[in-house]
């Protein structure tokens, strides 16, 4: 069984279903769910509810797609930032969110699954990033 963190633009590749990439990341998200659990930070949860126009909505969503929220401890938030902190100078153009959601993959998740080729150079130790490419193999 394998745990798999899902990143905002996968989520919203499904939510806006008109994206060219909404078949490829909502077949991925599926077999993901399928192959184990799947977790999002709360961080990727408040970018996806910007989206709704009340909160109920957002609420609704979330329950529709099998996942589960995990909470990020001091100790995961610190890391993120240190991380952070560590990289601004040599790729000032992570914000910290990125390092948050992929401190959390590491902590709580095998893998990310993200389009975002960005993660791969963050270089976050033990981020295992995956794309639904990745995820399909020769299906997408």
């Amino acid at each position: 069984m394998i745990t798999t963190a899902i990143d905002s633009n996968i989520l919203i590749d499904v939510l806006f279903e008109d994206s060219a990439f909404t078949q490829a990341s909502a077949a991925a998200l599926t077999r993901t769910s399928a192959a184990g659990t799947v977790v999002i930070s709360a961080v990727v949860m408040a970018e996806i509810a910007g989206y709704f126009p009340h909160a109920e909505a957002a609420h609704k969503f979330f329950r529709h797609i099998d996942l589960t929220i995990t909470a990020f401890d001091a100790q995961g938030a610190i890391a993120a930032g240190q991380l952070w902190r560590q990289r601004t100078h040599k790729d000032r153009i992570r914000i910290l969110p990125d390092y948050i959601v992929a401190s959390h993959a590491v902590e709580y998740a095998d893998r990310l699954l993200t389009r975002d080729a960005g993660f791969t150079r963050m270089k976050v130790p033990g981020l295992v990033v995956v794309t639904p490419a990745d995820v399909l193999g020769g299906d997408s």
